[in-house]
């Protein structure tokens, strides 16, 4: 496996596209980040949503959620369609209910993609696998991390997070347990319809570990940071 870290690439112009696809045809992995509310924003076009999309985005009752959607779908067309020379309406994604989307005409090229808030985060890896989960601390506003430990953890997980001195650093923590078991999960091509509390995602001194067995495969972790973006974390595998 490489031990070069992934590139962080933050999408506003056609330049960083250029970035984008400059990186994936040396067929490493790269991670693209959006700020919807950013120049990134006016990059979003919702005529490139296939309709299935477009049915799926009128069902969101909440503005800044269907917002989000929309953005996420339309960075996947435009930076996939790039990639693989297909406009972007017209490439075809398989997105089954609770399951990981596929290229289902480039099984090589693997990617993943998760948002949080206004932020949209795409992973990509040519012959290889991914997984990512990127979350705004304030989205853990309202958030009970000794509960929702209980329900996601493992037992060295519950103590560590029950361990914590204050309410900031047991959200840091919790969150920080979550976003890895989520890539790792996504990676597999589960997402939480796997077992997160089979996941060891802390070492025996309770930090994060940076290898995590799954599913008989062992996926790097990695986590990526950039000046005023929200926490990433990747799981990946060749």
């Amino acid at each position: 496996m490489k031990d070069d870290a992934i590139p962080l690439i933050r999408w506003s112009t056609q330049a960083c596209l250029a970035e984008v696809l400059d990186c994936l045809r040396t067929g490493g992995p790269c991670v693209v980040v959006a700020d919807l509310e950013g120049p990134a924003g006016g990059r979003v076009s919702e005529a490139v949503l296939s309709a299935d999309e477009h049915a799926r985005a009128e069902r969101f009752r909440v503005p800044h959620a269907r917002a989000s959607f929309v953005g996420a779908r339309s960075l996947v067309r435009q930076v996939l369609g790039s990639y693989l020379g297909v406009a972007p309406g017209r490439l075809l994604i398989d997105a089954p209910q609770n399951h990981k989307p596929t290229l289902p005409d480039t099984p090589f090229l693997d990617f993943s993609l998760s948002h949080s808030g206004n932020w949209v985060a795409l992973g990509l890896y040519p012959h290889g696998r991914i997984g990512l989960d990127i979350e705004l601390v304030a989205r853990g506003t309202g958030v009970d991390p000794a509960r929702m430990i209980r329900m996601i953890g493992t037992a060295r997980e519950r103590a560590a997070v029950d361990c914590c001195g204050d309410a900031a650093a047991r959200m840091a923590l919790f969150l920080e347990i979550w976003r890895s078991k989520e890539a790792v999960l996504k990676a597999a091509g589960l997402g939480f319809s796997g077992d997160p509390t089979t996941l060891e995602t802390l070492d025996g001194a309770g930090r994060p570990v940076r290898e995590i067995a799954f599913d008989g495969v062992p996926w790097r972790i990695e986590r990526l940071a950039g000046a005023d973006i929200p926490a990433i974390t990747v799981a990946r595998a060749p």
